[in-house]
């Protein structure tokens, strides 16, 4: 399993292609990125056509490689991660439907998240315990 915080891949998805067996992903990105935007974009100092997919793109991607459903997704709730946001910023969206046997693939969205946000305990002690539930 990985976790990509605050990244991206390559938009030309032949220049990625994951070995096997594939591997469960977890995506954290915060919407207030100015580095790597959540939507995506260009980095200033690449060409045009050096593009790369945002957040919700790279998770829905890393679904279809683990064999889930990248059109149906869960809403696994809120939970606060940065003590610096008010409130439960995070907003965790699963891909499980169909995925392949011990695969799965989240997004956690960091309302109003910077690029490398100060998180709380909280934030290790999560992204810790979904690794470790992905042991097969």
């Amino acid at each position: 399993a990985l976790v990509s915080l605050a990244g991206s891949t390559w938009d030309e998805e032949s220049l990625c292609q994951p070995g096997t067996p594939a591997v469960s992903v977890l995506v954290v990105h915060g919407t207030a990125d100015d580095t790597v935007l959540y939507e995506g974009g260009i980095f200033e100092s690449m060409d045009e056509s050096e593009r790369y997919p945002g957040a919700v793109e790279l998770s829905e991607r890393s679904a279809a490689t683990a064999g889930c459903d990248p059109g149906v997704t869960t809403d696994l709730g809120t939970v606060d991660l940065i003590p610096a946001l008010d409130g439960e910023e995070t907003e965790r969206t699963g891909y499980q439907s169909g995925c392949d046997e011990g695969l799965e693939v989240e997004l956690w969205t960091l309302r109003e998240g910077s690029h490398i946000p100060f998180f709380s305990q909280d934030f290790a002690d999560q992204a810790l315990d979904w690794l470790f539930r992905q042991s097969r």
